[in-house]
C-alpha cells in the first residue's frame, strides 16, 4: 500500500530548528527540564516567543527486540540553552510543561553562561552537527565526522576521518614517511583540531 507524503502533516521541527545568527550579542541561560521532553518545551517556549536552544541529533532508537526507529536524541539530556536579548519573563518560563529550575547560585540568582560558556555553546553546536552528519557516528554517540581534521594521539600527527564504522573503528588518513597512510583508530585515540 502506497502512502501519499503530500497528504500527512509535516512534524513541527519548524518550531525547533532555529537560526542563532540573530541572538549572538544575547546572555545565555541553562534550562533543566524533564529528560525526554526537551521537544516539547522547545515548541512551548516558541510559541511563546522564546528562541531556546536544543542541541539534538538524528539517532537510532530501539521501540522493541524487532523494531527499531529514528528520533531526535538529546546532545546533552535535560538541557535547554536560552538566549535573553531583553528583561526575560521567567514566571512564564518557569509554566513550561518539564520545566524544573533555571541554573543558579546559592542565592538564587539566575547564572549566565559567561563568555567562555559560549565558546562551550559553539563546542555543542559542532558536536550536533557532527552526530546529524553521519548516522553510524549519531547510532554510537560519535562527535567526530567525515572529513574533519584530528589529532590522532597514538602516532602523533595530525590526520582526516575517512570513514566512521562505530566507536572502535574509524579510519582517518595521515601523512607518514613522505605518503598518506590509512589508519584504524579508536575514539579515544583522536582528538578535534579547532
Amino acid at each position: 500500500r502506497e502512502m501519499h507524503t503530500d497528504t500527512i502533516t509535516k512534524p513541527k521541527d519548524y518550531l525547533i530548528a532555529r537560526d542563532y545568527s540573530a541572538v549572538i550579542g544575547a546572555r545565555w541561560f541553562a534550562l533543566l527540564v524533564a529528560s525526554g521532553h526537551e521537544r516539547k518545551i522547545c515548541i512551548w517556549l516558541r510559541r511563546r516567543q522564546y528562541e531556546p536552544y536544543w542541541p539534538r541529533f538524528m539517532g537510532v532508537v530501539k521501540l522493541n527486540r524487532h523494531r527499531k526507529a529514528k528520533r531526535w536524541l538529546s546532545v546533552i539530556p535535560g538541557y535547554l540553552f536560552l538566549p535573553v536579548t531583553t528583561k526575560a519573563n521567567w514566571e512564564l518560563v518557569k509554566q513550561a510543561p518539564g520545566f524544573h529550575r533555571v541554573m543558579a547560585n546559592g542565592d538564587g540568582e539566575y547564572i549566565e553562561i559567561p563568555e567562555k560558556g559560549s565558546e562551550g555553546i559553539e563546542r555543542i553546536r559542532e558536536i550536533e552537527i557532527a552526530l546529524n552528519d553521519s548516522a553510524v557516528a549519531a547510532e554510537f554517540g560519535i562527535p567526530f565526522k567525515r572529513n574533519q581534521k584530528v589529532w590522532v594521539k597514538t602516532i602523533e600527527r595530525e590526520g582526516t576521518i575517512l570513514e566512521i564504522h562505530s566507536r572502535r573503528q574509524i579510519k582517518i588518513e595521515a601523512p607518514m614517511f613522505g605518503t598518506v597512510v590509512p589508519y584504524f583508530v579508536t575514539v579515544d585515540d583522536i582528538e578535534a583540531l579547532n
